[in-house]
């Protein structure tokens, strides 16, 4: 279902309440935590033939990556939430690989290199979602769920340094300073699940599905003479991610509340006419290849809180 027409299902089952919610305050609560992330981005080429069908290869691999996280929320009219997030990371450690091939699905590889990886990370999010409440009468709780849309942007600016090559002999590789930016962004819908296990303590589950996500990425290898600077090339593709996470909040007080999150990141490019890597020479000459595919995924986990400018739910 498209994101806009969940949006009107909303509309129409909040319309009837549009008196009293006019009347409603905008309520607000805030965040901020601390993180620990791990990410994995791998993509790979094909030569212009299709032969080999894949003929250069980049993996990024365990990156250590600490970050922080600000949010807010604000409720509208009782039932509508407005939510946003900015993150900020910076990668301590990682692993790059760098393979090329003259056969297909990874055979024959004639050079390989394999380098330390660093860089930073940054994420922003907003939604849009209505809460629906469910209450168990049996055991007194309530379990509310939210649909949601939203737009996110995600960028990873990775670096590429003290290189060491394996193929086609072994040797240290002096000056190597390459990097590769990458962006995500595009429209998500999803759903979240809130139930309370008792008067401090709630948990919360969600889901995300983000649709023809745009992704486009710049690279400059610096050791490459024959390749222009600072943009060598470039990828353009469509893809698509899914997001889940688990929230679980403890109340300190009556506004300030302890929050432990996890989440889990899996994106990837579908390949088709509009997934290239366009390379840029010295001489001024451009050549375009095939984009295969492009596969991030990430791991985070957050410790923080939150506090609510606001009693109750």
């Amino acid at each position: 279902m498209e994101a806009a027409q969940i949006l009107l299902i909303l509309l129409l089952l909040s319309s009837g309440s549009g008196s009293a919610m006019a009347r409603e305050p905008v309520r607000l609560i805030a965040g901020v935590d601390m993180g620990y992330r791990q990410d994995d981005l791998a993509w790979n080429i094909s030569d212009t033939d299709n032969s080999p069908n894949i003929l250069s290869e980049l993996v990024w691999s365990d990156l250590q990556i600490v970050q922080a996280r600000v949010s807010a929320t604000a409720r509208l009219f009782r039932r509508w939430e407005v939510s946003g997030y900015g993150i900020y990371g910076e990668v301590l450690s990682g692993d790059n690989r760098d393979s090329d091939y003259d056969g297909d699905d990874r055979t024959l590889e004639f050079m390989r290199s394999e380098n330390e990886a660093g860089g930073d990370v940054s994420d922003l999010s907003i939604s849009l979602g209505y809460r629906f409440r469910f209450t168990d009468q049996s055991v007194g709780k309530d379990l509310w769920l939210k649909p949601m849309v939203g737009y996110s942007y995600h960028k990873q600016r990775l670096r590429m340094f003290n290189g060491r090559s394996v193929l086609p002999s072994p040797s240290v590789i002096d000056g190597l300073n390459s990097s590769y930016d990458t962006q995500w962004k595009g429209k998500w819908w999803g759903v979240a699940a809130l139930f309370e296990a008792d008067a401090r303590l709630h948990f919360e589950v969600f889901v995300e599905y983000h649709d023809n996500i745009s992704y486009y990425a710049e690279a400059d290898w610096n050791l490459r003479s024959d390749f222009a600077h600072p943009v060598s090339f470039v990828h353009r593709a469509e893809g698509q991610g899914r997001v889940g996470g688990l929230n679980l909040v403890y109340a300190l007080s009556r506004s300030l509340s302890l929050t432990l999150a996890v989440e889990r990141r899996l994106w990837d490019t579908t390949r088709n006419d509009q997934s290239t890597d366009t390379t840029f020479f010295t001489d001024g000459s451009a050549l375009t290849t095939p984009l295969n595919e492009v596969r991030w995924d990430s791991t985070s986990l957050f410790l923080g809180f939150t506090y609510r400018l606001w009693p109750g739910h």
